[in-house]
C-alpha cells in the first residue's frame, strides 16, 4: 500500500496515458492548422507539467481537496487558499457573507455611499485578482462534478475548438472560392 497518493503508480501510470493521449491530439490538430494554413495553436503547458496537473488532481479527488486542486489550477483567481473558504458555499450563503464583509469594509472606510456589492466587488478585486461576477462563478457556485469535468477535459475541449477552428475557416475558405 503507498502512502503517499503521488506515489501510486496506478495513479502516476493513468496521469501519463491520458496527458499522452492529449498531447497526440494536440500535436494532430497542431499538424491540420499548418496544413489548412489557419495559425497555430497554443499550448500553454509541456506534457510532463500536464500529467504532473492530473495527478494532482486524481490526489485531490482521492484525499477530498478537488476544491483546492481547482482554485489552484483552474479558477482565475489570485490567492486561492483565502477563497477556500467560500468554496461552493452557493449563494444564499453567500449573501451573508457578502454582507459580513460589506460591513468590515465599510467600517474601515468610514461614511461611505457605496453598495454592499459595490464595497465587496472593490474588496474581491484587491484579494483576488477578479471581478465580483467571476468570483461568485468560479468560487461561491462552484461544483466538484464541474470542476472535474474542466480540469480533466481541459485539452479535450481545447483540441475539440481548434477542429472547429479550422473547419470554420475552411468553410469560409470554401465559400469564398466558390463565388469567385
Amino acid at each position: 500500500m503507498v502512502s503517499n497518493p503521488e506515489d501510486s503508480e496506478m495513479i502516476q501510470a493513468l496521469a501519463t496515458v491520458v496527458a499522452s493521449l492529449e498531447f497526440e491530439q494536440l500535436e494532430a490538430v497542431a499538424e491540420l492548422h499548418e496544413s489548412a494554413g489557419t495559425g497555430e495553436m497554443g499550448v500553454t503547458v509541456t506534457q510532463e507539467e500536464r500529467k504532473e496537473e492530473l495527478v494532482e488532481m486524481m490526489v485531490g479527488m482521492a484525499k477530498g481537496d478537488l476544491g483546492e486542486v481547482y482554485l489552484k489550477n483552474v479558477a482565475p483567481i489570485e490567492n486561492p487558499s483565502k477563497a477556500a473558504q467560500y468554496l461552493g458555499i452557493g449563494m444564499d450563503d453567500w449573501q451573508d457573507e457578502l454582507e459580513k464583509i460589506a460591513a468590515s469594509v465599510s467600517k474601515n472606510l468610514g461614511e461611505t455611499d457605496q453598495t454592499d456589492r459595490e464595497l465587496v466587488a472593490a474588496y474581491i478585486d484587491r484579494h483576488h485578482g477578479c471581478k465580483l461576477a467571476t468570483f461568485e462563478e468560479e468560487v461561491i457556485e462552484w461544483e466538484s462534478g464541474e470542476a472535474l469535468k474542466l480540469i480533466l477535459a481541459r485539452n479535450m475541449r481545447a483540441t475539440t475548438q481548434e477542429i472547429h477552428t479550422v473547419a470554420d475557416a475552411l468553410a469560409e475558405g470554401e465559400e469564398v472560392s466558390a463565388d469567385a
